[in-house]
């Protein structure tokens, strides 16, 4: 996938509330046009996101070959 559209999927974002509800929560389900492979449908579908700000950070550690960043996650101690 290029950055164009990943580009693409962001502004969209931006701009359509809907879209951006549907991508928040069923990612899978609001990508499925956009023909993502399963590496590239991962930015966006692997870890829940909050925010399209969230998804962005995503879009920006993939296009500057960062390690993805993710959310800290509580972990109950074995006891």
């Amino acid at each position: 996938m290029s950055m164009q559209t990943m580009q693409t999927i962001l502004c969209r974002g931006a701009v359509d509330s809907a879209f951006t509800a549907a991508l928040l929560s069923s990612p899978r389900a609001a990508l499925q046009e956009y023909n993502l492979d399963a590496a590239e449908l991962s930015i966006f579908a692997d870890v829940p996101a909050a925010s399209l700000n969230e998804l962005a950070g995503r879009v920006e550690d993939w296009r500057t070959g960062r390690p993805m960043q993710t959310p800290q996650r509580v972990f109950a101690l074995a006891s």
